[in-house]
């Protein structure tokens, strides 16, 4: 949120201008990416820790959910800055089409992740964004000067680093 209220005004300012905008935009999304990695693998590693000193003893369960729901941070971070991508240039409509495409996917995985109870839900929300998070990318950037490279260069590094840092801690945290 922050991130993007800062970039935001500066690529409306830069819409007739490719080039810079392309660079602003992909600068926002590599911090956006970097500050979700970092915070995602922390609350991968310790989410159960963490909802145990908060809520006390009887919560793991919640812990559970907070971590899955933690893991798919690291595709639904990122794919928030595509707003950006719609707002920016004014292509409100093209963004409400998404949200008619993406919100039944949403509503399926939800009705199928109830009958699981609370971490089945989590779990759809995280397969709905393993799935959504990178189609959202595929739709917004068409019309615009980014490419899928540009997308990949900018998200993959820092995910990486974060499922590997996440990885890391789960298995200290095991030890």
């Amino acid at each position: 949120g922050p991130i993007g209220s800062a970039i935001l005004p500066g690529l409306s300012r830069l819409q007739d201008q490719p080039t810079r905008w392309k660079a602003l935009y992909l600068d926002g999304l590599s911090v956006v990416s970097i500050v979700s990695a970092v915070i995602t693998a922390i609350m991968v590693a310790s989410a159960e820790p963490i909802v145990t000193i908060v809520l006390g003893q009887g919560w793991q369960k919640a812990g559970e959910i907070l971590q899955v729901l933690s893991i798919s941070s690291f595709f639904s971070s990122p794919a928030n800055t595509c707003g950006w991508i719609f707002i920016s240039p004014g292509r409100i409509g093209r963004m409400v089409k998404w949200t008619f495409l993406a919100t039944p996917i949403f509503v399926a995985s939800f009705v199928v992740g109830v009958a699981y109870g609370p971490l089945g839900v989590a779990y759809a929300y995280l397969f709905a964004m393993v799935f959504i998070g990178p189609s959202y990318f595929l739709f917004s950037i068409k019309g615009t000067p980014l490419s899928h490279l540009d997308i990949i260069h900018a998200v993959l590094p820092p995910t990486i680093i974060g499922c590997l840092s996440a990885a890391v801690g789960l298995l200290i945290k095991s030890q």
